[in-house]
């Protein structure tokens, strides 16, 4: 049924009618921002399926459940490529509300993105079987993390290689060749410390207050150090140590 609800004497200037659709459209995307709050505010924290739509300079556009989103530099990886077309998970660091609209905070380059892609694969890490110490990492390089059980049956470093490898391949497919070394928590400071410089052989260890002095044999030592001091810094930031390879 149609009812027509224009009054008689309606006057419309083309100020008024210019005014009329301005309100309208206003509206309208207030509902829409309003909307697309609605469907993000509750993923904070969680991985994100995207897909690349174009690449802007040093901006790269994302297509995230039918929405444009920008992934700045700063959240990228180091040197990765991003191919239009294109799937890839990003981290929903935050989502706020600004002057301009509603702001997503998204990256693939913290911590925080492989944690979330660690409690997507490993069971045992996501229900607390088995937890993440200490985490520390070089985008695009190399991270290392300190894992521990709470229950002795349960050998944390297996469960998050997984299967012949299966799971830690898994990560690593995401992450673009970016290396993952996990090492089991110990409470000895020189032990953990030899764990986190593996794969060098170390000789000798001394530690007073926070400095760490550590002897190895000449090859070795671009082992410790790692591609760009990725090796060496990694270990500094998960022992609290300041090292020094003579």
């Amino acid at each position: 049924m149609i009812v027509d609800v224009t009054p008689a004497d309606l006057q419309l200037s083309r100020i008024a009618a210019q005014a009329a659709a301005q309100t309208i459209k206003q509206n309208l995307k207030n509902f829409e921002r309003e909307k697309f709050y609605e469907k993000f505010q509750n993923k904070e924290g969680e991985l994100l399926k995207a897909k690349v739509i174009r690449v802007q300079g040093e901006t790269v556009i994302l297509d995230i459940e039918q929405t444009a989103v920008v992934l700045t530099p700063e959240g990228q990886i180091p040197l990765r490529i991003y191919e239009p077309g294109e799937e890839i998970f990003v981290f929903l660091h935050r989502i706020s509300k600004d002057k301009s609209g509603i702001v997503l905070e998204i990256t693939q380059s913290n911590e925080d993105f492989i944690v979330a892609i660690l409690k997507k694969i490993v069971p045992e890490f996501a229900d607390g079987t088995v937890t993440i110490e200490k985490i520390a990492r070089v985008p695009g390089k190399r991270t290392k993390i300190i894992v521990s059980s709470n229950d002795e049956k349960v050998d944390p470093v297996g469960v998050m290689v997984g299967h012949r490898g299966d799971r830690i391949n898994t990560v690593l497919s995401l992450l673009d060749g970016e290396k993952i070394d996990y090492i089991e928590y110990v409470e000895d400071q020189e032990a953990l410390l030899r764990l986190c410089l593996k794969p060098a052989q170390i000789d000798t260890v001394t530690i007073q207050e926070h400095r760490a002095t550590v002897t190895m044999a000449d090859d070795q030592k671009p082992l410790a150090i790692g591609k760009g001091a990725s090796n060496i810094k990694l270990a500094g930031k998960l022992t609290g140590l300041r090292i020094e390879i003579i």
